[in-house]
């Protein structure tokens, strides 16, 4: 049940292919051949099966190849079923990405957790709102430090999340206030987070501003997430660009939008 439940969670599918395969438990000649058997049927469901059914429940799969000018920042976002959006949103991000690589060709957008296949309501954990198909995260534009050199393939994180762009001295440090009002949850995916490229890796802040206007430009978008120093930082305060609140987790690291 504890395997069921995990998989569940992590994956929406996962644990329903578990206790189809378990029927044939029996029938192995060893507990690795059983597992070998759940490896190959999931991987069938997750990228043939699941894209063909998730339609009927109103969500579209993101790209999965890591070329393209929308592109995941990991794999494994896809291999846990977490790069399903509806066709509403689909369209928008399109859009998004056109009218950003008409202004500035040659950097991709890198999406990160987006949301599972089926049901509204299911909760895409850690998020707290990804569970209708009309949220996504994407990552900051990154660049080698003291070049113009872009680093196409995402933030410099295993899972994109955590490689926060702190606030200065003379800007407003919100972390600070919602950890002083005791939202310990606010500060984890930087204390969780592990990097996966060196300190020469930073954000580019005027293109990725350029990205958050060209986000809060498409009309169907109904609101950003981003932390207020940077919000203010870059120009693009105000608006449909807002702060999340104490109760979710920091966004100077990533920026969630939501269509309306």
């Amino acid at each position: 049940m504890i395997v069921f439940l995990l998989l569940t969670l992590l994956t929406q599918v996962g644990g329903f292919i578990y206790l189809i395969c378990l029927s044939f438990y029996n029938h192995m000649s060893s507990r690795g051949n059983w597992i070998g058997l759940f490896l190959v049927i999931y991987l069938a469901c997750t990228f043939i099966v699941v894209p063909m059914l998730a339609p009927l429940f109103g969500r579209v799969a993101l790209p999965i190849q890591k070329s393209g000018d929308l592109r995941p920042h990991t794999w494994i976002t896809c291999l846990l079923n977490r790069h399903y959006v509806t066709p509403a949103l689909r369209t928008s991000v399109n859009r998004i990405q056109e009218a950003f690589e008409n202004e500035i060709p040659d950097v991709p957008i890198v999406y990160l957790d987006a949301n599972f296949p089926f049901w509204d309501g299911f909760p895409l954990l850690p998020h707290l709102s990804h569970d209708d198909g009309r949220k996504l995260d994407l990552a900051f534009v990154y660049k080698k430090k003291g070049t113009d050199l872009i680093i196409p393939s995402g933030a410099a994180t295993l899972t994109g999340y955590g490689d926060c762009a702190l606030p200065r001295a003379s800007e407003v440090d919100q972390t600070a206030k919602c950890l002083g009002a005791g939202r310990w949850f606010y500060d984890i995916t930087r204390r969780l987070a592990f990097r996966s490229r060196g300190e020469s890796v930073v954000v580019d802040g005027w293109r990725t501003g350029r990205l958050v206007k060209h986000i809060t430009a498409e009309t169907k978008i109904g609101k950003v997430f981003l932390e207020p120093h940077l919000a203010n930082r870059w120009g693009v305060a105000g608006g449909k660009v807002r702060f999340q609140g104490c109760h979710a987790v920091r966004h100077d690291d990533h920026i969630h939008l939501q269509i309306k």
